[in-house]
């Protein structure tokens, strides 16, 4: 294989939402255009109201699924009560790098 040659992976879109339908969730839409766009592969788009359980049980779901190299999350990650992605996404890390989080924060801010 050509060290640059394109290799094309498996994305599993979860959209983390008490208020999302396929029929209105635009940023899973938008993520899931610029996935293909870019030649990669949506295999797996769910919508998952913002209740622990039913978050972590998806996410270790797809974890599992051999035929998922990413998974992207979008939603859940408000103020509010019902927003409890992080602390879901906690219990499922085998390990955290500490300021990565700040860091995509900190690019995100910059390009408005």
């Amino acid at each position: 294989m050509d060290k640059n040659e394109f290799i094309s992976i498996n994305i599993a879109v979860v959209t983390i939402s008490d208020t999302r339908e396929l029929k209105n969730d635009k940023s899973g839409d938008t993520l899931q255009n610029r996935i293909t766009q870019f030649g990669h592969n949506v295999t797996v788009r769910e919508i998952v109201k913002d209740d622990f359980n039913k978050i972590s049980d998806l996410f270790k779901k797809l974890l599992k699924n051999k035929d998922i190299d990413v998974i992207i999350s979008t939603g859940g990650t408000g103020l509010t009560g019902r927003d409890i992605t992080p602390e879901v996404m906690e219990t499922l890390f085998e390990k955290t790098i500490d300021g990565f989080g700040e860091m995509f924060r900190w690019l995100s801010f910059k390009k408005n």
